[in-house]
């Protein structure tokens, strides 16, 4: 039987911290600094739970999305993690001296529209994703899932939404007086480029292909 992974340092759990670019889509493992959110107690910190699969109407994320409240812990969590199942350790998330973690007990859905990227404070890599989910499952039913599997099952998406950020941060015009238009509409593009290619990025064997058909894309349109 599988068990539950731990990364071997905190930077191994992290894509961005801190200063997240505004090209990177928001994505399963994101956690924001929200306001206005009575569903929430104590600190306004949240991660989104939403599978990534499921988040999205085409580029846009759809109404309401499953998150769970961001808490401090009064003590760390040492690495490598042993027991702790209903949460998910954020070690180093930033530079305060608070231990922060995902709570499993806190699950909520609330409006998407809350979620601003200029509020973003970190983003997973792909392994902090594959253990966030692999936490989370086994939290819900005390089965611990094997991670590659959860790879294999995400792999697509997690490709997409890399190449979707390398096609926006290369074509958007960054003297744009409204940049978050400029994002918006190099995000459709490429959702309209994309979509002939999706099932071609199920299979791994495919996926180098796809990333050098993206990156053509992207040279011929400079």
């Amino acid at each position: 039987m599988a068990k539950l992974e731990s990364p071997t340092r905190s930077d191994n759990l992290y894509r961005y911290r801190a200063d997240v670019p505004l090209t990177r889509p928001i994505f399963q493992g994101d956690i924001f600094e929200v306001t206005d959110l009575t569903c929430l107690s104590g600190n306004q910190r949240v991660a989104i739970l939403t599978h990534p699969c499921s988040m999205r109407q085409g580029v846009s994320l759809r109404d309401r999305l499953t998150i769970a409240q961001v808490t401090t812990s009064k003590s760390p969590i040492r690495l490598p993690w042993d027991g702790h199942f209903r949460i998910m350790p954020l070690p180093d998330l930033d530079s305060g001296n608070e231990f922060w973690q995902i709570d499993f007990e806190e699950i909520h859905t609330i409006p998407s529209k809350v979620l601003s990227t200029d509020k973003r404070i970190a983003c997973l890599k792909d392994l902090g994703i594959t253990l966030l989910q692999q936490r989370y499952i086994h939290h819900l039913t005390r089965y611990p899932v094997e991670r590659k599997a959860l790879y294999d099952s995400s792999a697509n998406v997690m490709t997409e939404v890399d190449l979707m950020e390398f096609w926006v941060e290369n074509l958007i015009n960054k003297d744009s007086s409204d940049p978050a238009e400029q994002i918006k509409h190099q995000q459709t593009e490429f959702d309209k480029y994309i979509k002939d290619f999706r099932q071609d990025l199920l299979t791994k064997s495919n996926r180098a292909n796809v990333r050098r058909k993206v990156y053509k894309e992207i040279e011929n349109r400079l």
